[in-house]
């Protein structure tokens, strides 16, 4: 794999990701763990939309990382660019 500044930009962007999220889904699971049935029927519910948040925030920035790329690569075609 090439070690350029849009694989940089995108490895930083997902480990910055992980880094919010992971002790926000960790919150979420051993908060509703403490409980009964009902309790895990909660956490279901609450792990699937955290889940669902996760999902969405991940998609949003891998589709800006490509909109980037893309930007990029019609910048370079018509001489405008950044050079890579």
């Amino acid at each position: 794999m090439k070690l350029n500044a849009e694989n940089l930009l995108a490895a930083a962007g997902l480990s910055l990701a992980a880094s919010v999220l992971v002790p926000m889904l960790k919150g979420v699971v051993g908060a509703e763990s403490r409980g009964a049935f009902a309790g895990a029927v909660g956490m279901s519910d609450r792990g699937r939309k955290a889940w669902s948040f996760v999902q969405e925030e991940i998609e949003d920035f891998l589709a800006e990382v490509q909109f980037e790329r893309i930007k990029n690569n019609i910048d370079r075609e018509m001489g405008g660019g950044p050079e890579s």
